[in-house]
């Protein structure tokens, strides 16, 4: 419990400041109380099964526990939101004194979340039912497989086009094997020592659902955590109305769409430098084929 934040001059900032310090605090111990419980209780049960099922071997099999668990606590993360602190501050960015009127700061812990989880570039995403469903081609284009009785709202999440721009030319020296752009020494007649490639990549994608939580805001009182978090989302919500019925707006999901490139350098080795040999030096995602992407 931070409980510095919510005191002023020694004393609490406010009736509400108190009530939420020591709502948390009750919540938090209560919470601590309950966890010890159980996890005493779930122990002794461990405990006794492992005795009773490996006999003299017991204490291997809980050092390899804790042997385990230990490499777990070093591996995983799990981050809630990143918090930042926002100040007040003049136009030049001087920070204001802490006594002066326009003075205020506070902390901002924002956490993202959106769905899917994954943008996958070789399936459709049903946002109706959360599933995924494998592409069927129709032609010259992909469609769903109708098996699994998509809705009108399946979508590809993501569409991706990858070029590779040395595939067929090369400046003052003979294209490498399936691309690539001999670089030293320039000169067909010799061995390479170095080459390079650059790659055009096209993507195009849709979030169905992207949600930013501020879980630091405190406007929305809450009587067990003190407060809630504000939560600003886009999700596919086409008509908005007022309580007269009367169509006031939409909100749609998030797109986005960039051309970006990459390039690399590659000393010698076996292989030159290149796309997939079974890709082909224009690669095209079935969201990119269904854009007619192609080149």
């Amino acid at each position: 419990m931070d409980k510095a934040r919510f005191y002023s001059g020694g004393k609490y900032s406010s009736c509400s400041a108190k009530t939420i310090s020591q709502v948390r605090e009750w919540y938090v111990d209560e919470v601590l109380h309950q966890v010890n419980e159980q996890y005493m209780a779930a122990a002794g049960n461990i405990d006794g099964q492992i005795d009773d099922k490996f006999n003299e071997s017991a204490n291997d099999v809980r050092e390899a526990n804790k042997n385990g668990a230990s490499l777990l606590k070093s591996a995983l993360c799990f981050p809630i939101g990143l918090t930042m602190r926002a100040e007040h501050v003049m136009d030049d960015g001087t920070k204001y004194d802490v006594d002066d009127l326009a003075y205020w700061e506070e902390n901002v812990t924002l956490g993202v979340d959106m769905v899917p989880d994954y943008l996958q570039y070789d399936k459709f995403y049903d946002p109706e039912q959360d599933i995924w469903i494998d592409a069927v081609k129709i032609g010259d284009q992909y469609i769903a497989d109708p098996a699994d009785n998509p809705s009108g709202r399946t979508l590809i999440p993501l569409a991706v086009q990858n070029v590779n721009l040395f595939a067929d030319v090369a400046a003052n020296t003979i294209p490498l094997k399936n691309g690539g752009q001999q670089v030293l020494p320039p000169s067909p007649t010799t061995v390479w020592v170095v080459t390079t490639n650059i790659w055009k990549i096209r993507v195009k994608g849709t979030f169905d659902d992207f949600t930013i939580s501020d879980v630091d805001n405190e406007v929305h009182p809450n009587p067990i955590f003190g407060h809630e978090a504000q939560i600003y989302s886009r999700k596919y919500f086409p008509d908005i109305r007022d309580s007269s019925g009367s169509i006031v707006g939409n909100n749609l999901p998030v797109n986005f769409e960039f051309t970006t490139g990459t390039f690399i350098f590659v000393p010698p080795s076996p292989k030159e430098v290149g796309d997939r040999l079974e890709g082909g030096t224009v690669e095209n995602s079935i969201g990119a084929i269904n854009e007619g992407w192609i080149i």
